[in-house]
C-alpha cells in the first residue's frame, strides 16, 4: 500500500494572532516566576505567533525542534515562554503606529493596550521596527527564571511549552507615576467597559503607604 503523505507544514499565523497573552499594559509592577515546564510530548496545534517563526515547519508548532532559537538565543528543553517587553517610552508610539500596520479591514479599538486586543507576530514586530525604530526586549524564560515587569511596560507572552508560572503584583515607589497615568487612562473608558474598574485601588494603596511611612518616621500618622 502507498504510505500516507506527511502532513503539510502549518501556515504562519495571521498578523495580530497567536500568542498566549496578547500585548497589554498592567497598572502595577509584577514579577512572574516559571516553576515548571512540561516535557515535550505529542504534537499540540497551538500557534507560536511571534517567537521567531523558525519552527513553523516542525511536526508540532507548539514544541520547537532541536536547534530552534529566538533572537539568537537557543531554545532548551527547560524553556517555557518567550516574552516581548517594551519600554514605557514606547507606549505612545505603539498606540499611534500599530493600527496602521494591521492588514486591511483589521480594526483596533483605541484602548487596545488595555484590552489585550493584538499579539505582535514576527511580521508585525519587523514592520514596527522598520517604521518607527521601536523594538522590544526579548526574554526567553526557563524554569527558575523570574521576569520583573515594571508598571507601564507593554508586554506580550507566548508559551512554547505547557508550563506553570507564579506571579504577584506590587507597586514600587519608582513607578507610582505610571500607575497614576494608567488609572487615568482607565477612567476614560466607556462605563460598560470591562477594564474601567480600578481593581488595584491605587489611591487607597498610596494613602496607606503614606500613613505607614509617616508612622515609621515617628510621626505617629498623618497630621492635617
Amino acid at each position: 500500500p502507498v504510505p500516507p503523505s506527511p502532513p503539510s507544514p502549518p501556515a504562519p499565523p495571521p498578523a495580530g494572532g497567536g500568542g498566549t497573552t496578547r500585548l497589554h499594559l498592567d497598572m502595577s509592577d509584577a514579577i512572574n516566576l516559571l516553576v515548571h515546564v512540561a516535557p515535550d510530548g505529542p504534537p499540540t496545534r497551538i500557534p507560536v505567533g511571534g517567537t521567531t517563526g523558525a519552527w513553523q515547519g516542525s511536526p508540532s508548532p507548539r514544541i520547537p525542534p532541536t536547534g530552534a532559537h529566538v533572537s539568537g538565543m537557543a531554545i532548551l528543553p527547560t524553556h517555557g515562554a518567550v516574552w516581548h517587553v517594551f519600554s514605557p517610552a514606547d507606549t505612545d508610539t505603539l498606540r499611534k503606529v500599530l493600527p496602521t500596520l494591521l492588514p486591511p479591514g483589521a480594526l483596533l479599538p483605541s484602548s487596545f493596550l488595555l484590552d489585550a486586543s493584538v499579539y505582535l507576530d514576527a511580521r508585525l514586530l519587523h514592520n514596527l521596527e522598520a517604521v518607527s525604530g521601536v523594538r522590544p526586549y526579548v526574554i526567553l524564560q526557563g524554569v527558575g527564571d523570574a521576569v520583573l515587569l515594571p508598571a507601564g511596560c507593554a508586554h506580550q507572552v507566548c508559551n512554547i511549552r505547557s508550563c506553570v508560572k507564579v506571579a504577584t503584583d506590587f507597586v514600587s515607589p519608582d513607578h507610582v507615576a505610571h500607575v497614576c497615568r494608567l488609572a487615568a487612562d482607565r477612567r476614560l473608558l466607556p462605563p460598560t467597559h470591562g477594564r474601567k474598574t480600578d481593581v488595584l485601588g491605587y489611591e487607597t494603596l498610596l494613602f496607606n503607604a503614606a500613613c505607614a511611612a509617616a508612622h515609621a518616621l515617628g510621626d505617629g500618622g498623618l497630621r492635617g
